[in-house]
């Protein structure tokens, strides 16, 4: 007998196009027949997001379509695909692990672009990003078209989401772009910022501002809270609560937004956000983040265009769970802002790249 979840598995996957779901096996194959002379075997597709013990790389394409990849790895298995893709051990708690499911999510999604290029459709690649926690779940709001494809390599099973902007669902060789207009907002006077706040390349101080300036204004206008800047860190200790990503694609940089709540802060901020009591642990919750989280870096795209910077949005992408990190390259400029309301403390950290 059909179980509910097969059959709306099954609605899922004959609504994604066909040709973005064999472009995306054939990346797969390409990436692990790579570094692996053993194969991989697609098993086919399911929609169990279930919570489990393990690492996420985390990559977005945004051009003629709007889209998200993230591979998922059980912590055994990530240590040992991390192994064949390098060639020796790598300690599963060290950033060089969080390196590496970065590098192997950005090869799957460099693989893919040039394909989707081949076929007339051009997209940019967002920073990858990776997050590990236990448990881990990894959410992608109800409103944009997602299938999970789950593959078997010699060490075990894993699989890869794919989340797909409803705009972009009837994708063929024609091009749909997505235009993104919104009005120009007045730069606000930018603060001196310490230098030992940035890592690796330097921010303008213009940047800086105008995504703490987003977060500032957005969240008041979401919450009717004055919302109060509280200065930068670096810290990337664990923590237990749900994460939004978004990220910002132009044709010279490209930016990346988390924004890292607590339970208890996710179900204050997001309950006034959406105007109703929200389960921290619903699908409900994952959708109320991402939307907070496509918010802010909507008005931030304004602010950059104030700036004269041209970017584009991907689609949001949720992470739940327990001793979690929020990944990034160690050769990737990254800053962590926080911030609070009269009741919490939430955090944002953002990272660009300059191509």
């Amino acid at each position: 007998m059909e179980t509910n979840s097969q059959a709306d598995t099954m609605v899922k996957t004959t609504q994604f196009p066909r040709h973005f779901l064999e472009r995306i096996r054939e990346s797969m194959n390409h990436t692990f027949s790579s570094f692996s002379d053993s194969g991989l075997k697609f098993l086919g597709f399911d929609y169990n997001q279930s919570p489990f013990n393990g690492i996420v790389g985390i990559i977005s394409l945004v051009g003629d379509i709007s889209c998200s990849i993230a591979i998922g790895l059980s912590r055994e298995l990530g240590a040992a695909v991390a192994e064949k893709f390098i060639g020796f051990p790598v300690d599963y708690d060290s950033e060089d692990m969080a390196d590496l499911i970065g590098e192997l999510i950005n090869i799957i999604g460099g693989d893919l672009g040039t394909q989707l290029a081949n076929d007339g459709i051009n997209v940019e690649l967002s920073l990858p990003a990776a997050t590990r926690g236990n448990p881990l779940q990894f959410i992608v709001p109800e409103k944009n078209l997602t299938v999970r494809l789950v593959f078997n390599c010699p060490n075990g099973e894993f699989w890869v989401d794919v989340a797909l902007n409803q705009q972009a669902e009837t994708m063929s060789h024609t091009k749909e772009l997505i235009e993104h207009k919104e009005k120009k907002e007045e730069q606000e006077t930018v603060d001196m910022i310490d230098a030992t706040a940035t890592d690796g390349i330097p921010f303008s101080p213009a940047e800086i501002d105008a995504m703490k300036q987003s977060v500032l204004k957005c969240f008041h206008s979401m919450t009717g809270e004055n919302i109060e800047f509280i200065g930068f860190n670096d810290d990337n200790l664990p923590f237990n609560g749900i994460v939004g990503i978004v990220s910002m694609v132009g044709q010279n940089q490209t930016w990346s937004l988390m924004f890292g709540f607590s339970p208890e802060a996710a179900v204050r901020i997001g309950g006034k956000f959406a105007g109703f009591e929200i389960d921290y642990d619903s699908d409900d919750m994952g959708d109320v983040i991402g939307e907070l989280a496509n918010v802010v870096a909507g008005d931030a795209m304004t602010q950059l265009d104030a700036l004269g910077i041209k970017v584009d949005l991907s689609i949001p992408t949720i992470a739940r769970g327990r001793d979690m990190n929020m990944l990034l390259a160690k050769d990737i400029a990254k800053m962590h802002y926080n911030f609070r309301t009269s009741t919490d403390k939430f955090w944002m950290k953002l990272a660009t790249e300059r191509h």
